[in-house]
Parts: C-alpha cells; structure tokens; sequence
C-alpha cells in the first residue's frame, strides 16, 4: 500500500505493559458447591474485595485485612454529638450572646471535646 501525502497518522494508546513479574498468567480452578460458594462470595464481599482478589490474598497470606467499617457504637455517639452541637447552635443563634452557657451547657460542650479526641485517637490507630 501506497501511502498518501495528506495521510493522518492516528495514534492509539495503550496502557504500558507489565513486567513478567507482574502478569498473571498462571490459573487455578477450585470448584465449590452453592453453599460454599455463597459463603466466599459473602466474604470476599464483607471484605470490600472483588473474589478473585479475595482469594489470593487469603491464599498468599492466609488472612484478609477487611476494608475499615464504622461501628454502631461510633455512630451512636457520632449522633449524641450532632444533637450537642444543634442544641448549643440554638441557644447562640437565639439572640442572646451575652447570656453565658449554662452548667449543661457547658458540660456538653466538654463531652463534645472528649468525643473528639477519642475519634482523633482511634483515626490514628
């Protein structure tokens, strides 16, 4: 083929390509009956992994590190917190700025600082 002066070169980018090590080109067939495999889909899945990924980490390592949730228990006083803070945004939005904080005022605003050093302690576990 002749090529034409007024050709356009079109260019197609690919991703780079893996090292050998990097390739996986080796595959493995483990077969499992319906309950079994409901059961390591339902892992794979409580883990945040996709199954294949699930399996070879748990091949390779033997455990799976879960993708961090949040408990109950946090959002629990994660919400005790919130309903602090919109009690007190009320009182300092109602016009009376020079009325000073009450007594339970003033013990949520202590129970707000402690709640947030104990999120900032367990965000740097």
């Amino acid at each position: 083929m002749k090529k034409k002066e007024n050709e356009i070169k079109i260019m197609i980018m690919a991703r780079p390509c893996k090292s050998v090590d990097e390739v996986k080109s080796k595959q493995i067939t483990v077969k499992f009956n319906n309950n079994e495999y409901e059961d390591v889909c339902k892992k794979a899945k409580d883990a945040g992994k996709e199954l294949a990924p699930y399996l070879r980490e748990i091949a390779l390592t033997g455990t799976i590190k879960p993708i961090d949730t949040i408990s109950p228990e946090f959002l629990f006083h994660l919400g005790k917190l919130g309903n602090n803070i919109n009690q007190i945004a009320r009182r300092l939005n109602s016009n009376s700025y020079d009325i000073p904080l009450n007594e339970k005022e003033s013990t949520y605003l202590e129970e707000i600082k402690e709640l947030l050093k104990e999120i900032v302690k367990d965000m740097t576990k």
